[in-house]
């Protein structure tokens, strides 16, 4: 079964554009090199400045698991960290069937 995750970030002030070229990397990354994974798409809130919510869609839970075991997402931590103002909120869920 699918399952989503979001997560959401607040960014420190003046560190936008390196949080966003980090995430946008490693989208490109997880959407070339890992099968499975069917949305990694950042966004950025319309009202709210410095905040950002990434959008991510894995065919089911085993994919999800590999996604974070990738050389990829590990080295993500140090880099992402230092733009972040707060630690991120991430959120599962299942996808809902008629």
């Amino acid at each position: 079964m699918s399952i989503a995750l979001t997560a959401n970030f607040v960014v420190k002030d003046g560190m936008d554009k390196e949080f966003q070229a980090i995430v946008l990397d490693l989208a490109g990354q997880v959407l070339e090199k890992e099968p499975g994974v069917r949305m990694y798409q950042l966004c950025r809130s319309q009202t709210l400045s410095g905040q950002y919510r990434l959008f991510e869609v894995y065919d089911n839970a085993e994919v999800l698991a590999a996604h974070s075991q990738t050389e990829w997402f590990k080295a993500l931590g140090p880099k992402l960290g230092a733009c972040l103002a707060e630690k991120p909120m991430i959120e599962k869920f299942d996808f809902v069937q008629a």
